[in-house]
C-alpha cells in the first residue's frame, strides 16, 4: 500500500453507537430522555431511537401539551441537540414484515402504521419520504424469498448479522447476510442490540 493510500486510511474517523433501539413509546422501559442521557453519559458517538410503529400515533405529554409520540420524540431530539452536539440522536421506526423480518427506516419526516405485506408500497413510501433508509431487522430464512429489487436497495442498505446483548439472548444472521449477498442485495452489516432496558 502506497504513503497516499495508507494515509487516507490513517484519517478516517470511527464512530460507535446504537442503530436500533426502543423506548417506552413503544416496548421499551426507559423514556426517550433516559435514552438518551444514558447514552451520552457511556460516550455513544450516536442513537437511532426506532420505536415500532404502531404505538407513534398514541398521545403524550411534552412540556404540558398532548402530541403524538412521534412529534414528541421530535422535539425531544431537538432540543437534546441544542444543550449537546456531540452525540448524533436520529427517529426512526420499526415496522413488521410478511417477510421474515421486521424493518428499520430512519431519517423520515413522517412514519406509517400496520404490518408490511407488499414491498412495492414500501417503494412508494420510501419514494415520497426522500431521505429515509433502512435495513433488515433480525431476518429469518423466510426472507430469502424476497425477491432482490434495485429500486428497493436504494433504501434498505445494510442487514442485522447480530442482535441482542452478550453474553445474554443473542443472535447471529451471517448465513442469512450472505445468502442476501448471493442474491444480488447490495447491502452492509450491521450489529444491534435492539435494547429494551436501559442499558444503551
Amino acid at each position: 500500500m502506497d504513503k497516499k493510500a495508507n494515509n487516507h486510511y490513517l484519517n478516517l474517523k470511527h464512530y460507535y453507537g446504537i442503530p436500533h433501539c426502543h423506548t417506552n413509546y413503544s416496548t421499551g422501559k426507559s423514556s426517550p430522555s433516559e435514552a438518551i442521557e444514558y447514552s451520552k453519559k457511556n460516550n455513544l458517538d450516536y442513537i437511532f431511537i426506532t420505536d415500532h410503529n404502531n404505538y407513534l400515533e398514541d398521545k403524550t405529554f411534552y412540556k404540558n401539551k398532548v402530541l403524538s409520540k412521534w412529534l414528541s420524540l421530535e422535539k425531544i431530539i431537538k432540543g437534546s441537540h441544542k444543550k449537546n452536539k456531540e452525540i448524533i440522536i436520529i427517529r426512526g421506526f420499526e415496522v413488521t414484515t410478511v417477510y421474515g423480518c421486521d424493518i428499520n427506516l430512519i431519517n423520515s419526516r413522517s412514519f406509517f402504521t400496520g404490518e408490511l405485506s407488499n414491498y412495492k408500497s414500501l417503494l412508494l413510501w420510501l419514494i415520497l419520504a426522500k431521505e429515509s433508509i433502512g435495513g433488515f431487522n433480525h431476518p429469518n430464512k423466510k426472507i430469502l424469498s424476497l425477491s432482490y429489487s434495485e429500486e428497493l436497495n436504494n433504501y434498505l442498505r445494510y442487514v442485522e448479522v447480530g442482535n441482542g446483548l452478550y453474553p445474554n439472548k443473542y443472535k447471529r444472521y451471517d448465513n442469512i447476510y450472505f445468502s442476501l449477498l448471493d442474491r444480488g442485495w447490495k447491502i452492509g452489516a450491521i450489529n444491534s442490540q435492539d435494547n429494551h432496558k436501559l442499558n444503551y
